[in-house]
C-alpha cells in the first residue's frame, strides 16, 4: 500500500473520520508484517521510497543551516547502529543521550532502534540529580553527550557500573584526549547495517516522567508505537507530501518523537537548536515555507504578545498544533485572526502517548476544550480511582483504553505498573468533564482537585476565567483549609504590566469569577507573585503552591 493512500484523507466530519478510521489500516502501510515485526526506525525512515528528498532540515542560532535526506539519515543511523555493536549493544540494551536539538540526536536515536536496544533521553534542562537518578535507575551501557554537559554527565555516572562508554559529540574541536568522540567512531564505522527484527511489543523507548508528583519513573513504549505516531501525522496534523513540518519540541521529551509519524509519510522536519526566541521564531517561519507547526502554549502565548513582528512577515501556515497544558481562547482567537487557521489543542500523556483527545481541523472547536477522543481509542470519565463511569458534565478522572500508543510498563515498578491499569484501562490521573456533545474539558490534575462546602471545583476552570482579566498574566488555584468549608480556593496570579496590587483590584478580579462561574468557585484569597514556580517541562508545580497556603 502506498503511504500516501491515506485511510481518512478528505474525511469532513469527526463521524466520518471515526467511521474511516482502522488500526489495520496503519499496519498495511508499513513495510513489514506489523502484525508480527515492527521496527519505530526502519519504518520512518529506512524504508522510505524517495532517498533523496529532504528529511532533516536543521538550523542553528547563528542562521546555518544542515540538510539531510531520507538516505542520509539512513546510512548516518546504520552506520550509529554498527558504532553501538562494536561498543557490545545488543537487543534490551539501553542507550541514552543528554543531547541539544543537533542532527546526532536523532542519527543517534534511529541507530539505537535499528540495533534493538531501548532508547532513553534526558533532556539537558536537568541538573546533576536530575541525570544521576535518570542513569541510576534504567542502567544503561552507553550514554551520548556534548562537551558541554561532559562534566554533569561524568559525575552523575560516576558510580553506576552499568555505564561503559560515554560518547562525545563534538560539533566543533577536540576538548579532551580521554573522551570517546562520536566522529571518530562513525568516521570507520561500516554505512551499512541491517536492522534487528523486533516485534510490536519489544521495548524501543524509555522516557522518565517530570516528577511532580514523586521520583520520576521510567515509561517503556513499544516499537508499536509507529503506528500512534503515524495516525497523528494523518489527523489532527493533516500533513502531506508538500509539507514542511516544525516541530518545536526537544527529542529530550517524548512529544519530540511526533517527527518518526511525519517522516512515514515522507515529510521534512525542521529542527531549530536555539532556545525559545519570539523574534528569531517569526523570521525562521518568514524564511522557510512552514506549513505545520506543532509547540506548546507558552510559545503561542508569547506570539501572542509579539504580534508585531508578523506585520512584515509572509507566513502561511495551514495547521497549529499545541499539546502539554490547556490553552486559552483568547490565544486561540488570536491565531484564528492572525493566520486564518485555529490552534489545534490536543491531550495526551507520557503513559498515553501521542493525542489521545484533540481538536480536528474540520470539526467545529469549543475554547477551552482539548475536543473528542481520536478515532480507536476508548476514553471515558469516571470516578476517581475507578472505572464507573460518570454522567456528562460531572467532573472526574479520564480513563483510556489499551491501544497501540499506550505503554507497556513503568521501567522495573510492577506494582505501579498495575496500580496505573485496571480492567484494560489506564488510569490518567487527571480530571476533566465531557459536555453533552462529547467535547473534553481538562481540569487538573486528580490531586489538585478543590473540595469545598461538598463542592469539587476543577481549578482550569477558574484559572481559565482569571487569565481573561485585564490585570492577569498567569494564574494557578489551589486548595486552602477553611475551618467552614473545608477548602476554599486561593489563587496565585502573575499581574499584567503597570497593575495596581491594591486590594480593589483583587475584589475586582473576585468578582469578574464569580459572575463568569459560580459563587463557589470564585478564589476567596488571591496573592499577587512575580512568576508561577514550573517544572522543567513547563508544567505549574501546585505541590510548591499548596505549601505556601
Amino acid at each position: 500500500m502506498s503511504r500516501n493512500n491515506t485511510s481518512m484523507k478528505g474525511v469532513t466530519t469527526y463521524q466520518e473520520m471515526n467511521n474511516a478510521f482502522s488500526w489495520d489500516h496503519y499496519r498495511d502501510a508499513c513495510d513489514w508484517d506489523a502484525r508480527k515485526e515492527l521496527n519505530l526506525a526502519h519504518e520512518s525512515i529506512a524504508r522510505y521510497p524517495e532517498r533523496d528528498k529532504l528529511a532533516l532540515l536543521w538550523l542553528d542560532e547563528d542562521g546555518e543551516e544542515e540538510r539531510f535526506t531520507f538516505a542520509d539519515l539512513d546510512r548516518e543511523s546504520d552506520r550509529f547502529a554498527n558504532v553501538l555493536s562494536e561498543l557490545g549493544v545488543e537487543k534490551g540494551t539501553r542507550v541514552f543521550t543528554h543531547l541539544p536539538r543537533i542532527p546526532e540526536h536523532y542519527i543517534s536515536i534511529l541507530g539505537t532502534l535499528k540495533t534493538g536496544a531501548i532508547f532513553g533521553a534526558i533532556n539537558e534542562r536537568y541538573g546533576v540529580d536530575g541525570v544521576r537518578h535518570r542513569l541510576a535507575d534504567s542502567r544503561p551501557e552507553v550514554i551520548l553527550t556534548t562537551p558541554y554537559n561532559f562534566e554533569k554527565v561524568q559525575e552523575a555516572s560516576s558510580d553506576i557500573d552499568s555505564i561503559q562508554t560515554i560518547l562525545v559529540i563534538d560539533r566543533k574541536s577536540e576538548f579532551s584526549d580521554d573522551a570517546v568522540y562520536y566522529q571518530e567512531q562513525m568516521a570507520n564505522a561500516d554505512p551499512e547495517f541491517e536492522t534487528v527484527r523486533t516485534e510490536p511489543k519489544d521495548p524501543a523507548l524509555l522516557y522518565y516522567t517530570s516528577g511532580t508528583t514523586g521520583p520520576a519513573k521510567g515509561v517503556v513504549h513499544g516499537h508499536r508505537f509507529t503506528l500512534t505516531n503515524v495516525a497523528v501525522a494523518e489527523q489532527p496534523l493533516t500533513v502531506n507530501e508538500d509539507s514542511l513540518y516544525w516541530l518545536t519540541a526537544d527529542p529530550g521529551w517524548l512529544t519530540g518523537l511526533n517527527s518518526f509519524g511525519a517522516w512515514f509519510w515522507g515529510v521534512p522536519l525542521v529542527v531549530y537548536r536555539g532556545e525559545f526566541d519570539p523574534k528569531k521564531w517569526v523570521s525562521i517561519l518568514d524564511d522557510y515555507p512552514i506549513t505545520h507547526l506543532w509547540s506548546v502554549p507558552t510559545a503561542y502565548r508569547t506570539l501572542k504578545e509579539n504580534d508585531g513582528l508578523f506585520d512584515e512577515a509572509e507566513i502561511e501556515l495551514e495547521n497549529l498544533i499545541s499539546i502539554g497544558e490547556p490553552l486559552e481562547a483568547p490565544v486561540i482567537k488570536w491565531a484564528q485572526d492572525r493566520f486564518g487557521v485555529s490552534i489545534l489543542d490536543t491531550y495526551g500523556t507520557s503513559e498515553t502517548y501521542g493525542t489521545v483527545i484533540s481538536n480536528f481541523p474540520f470539526m467545529e472547536t469549543k475554547s477551552g476544550s482539548m475536543g473528542k477522543p481520536y478515532p480507536g481509542i476508548d476514553v471515558e470519565i469516571v470516578e476517581p480511582g475507578t472505572t464507573e463511569t460518570i454522567s456528562d458534565d460531572n467532573l472526574g478522572e479520564i480513563v483510556i483504553k489499551d491501544f497501540p500508543g499506550a505503554f507497556l510498563q513503568y521501567w522495573e515498578q510492577d506494582k505501579k505498573t498495575a496500580e496505573k491499569r485496571s480492567d484494560g484501562w489506564i488510569h490518567t490521573d487527571d480530571l476533566a468533564k465531557k459536555d453533552e456533545d462529547g467535547y473534553f474539558w481538562f481540569q487538573g490534575r486528580a490531586d489538585d482537585v478543590i473540595l469545598s462546602a461538598g463542592y469539587r471545583i476543577g481549578p482550569f476552570d477558574v484559572e481559565s476565567t482569571l487569565v481573561k482579566h485585564e490585570a492577569v498574566t498567569e494564574a494557578a488555584v489551589v486548595p486552602k483549609p477553611d475551618e467552614k468549608r473545608g477548602h476554599v480556593v486561593k489563587a496565585f496570579v502573575v499581574p499584567t504590566d503597570g497593575t495596581n496590587e491594591r486590594n480593589e483590584v483583587k475584589a475586582d478580579i473576585k468578582e469578574y469569577v464569580k459572575n463568569q462561574l459560580a459563587a463557589h468557585e470564585y478564589p476567596r484569597e488571591i496573592e499577587f507573585v512575580h512568576s508561577l514556580p514550573k517544572t522543567v517541562t513547563g508544567k505549574i508545580r501546585k505541590s510548591e503552591l499548596k505549601e505556601r497556603t
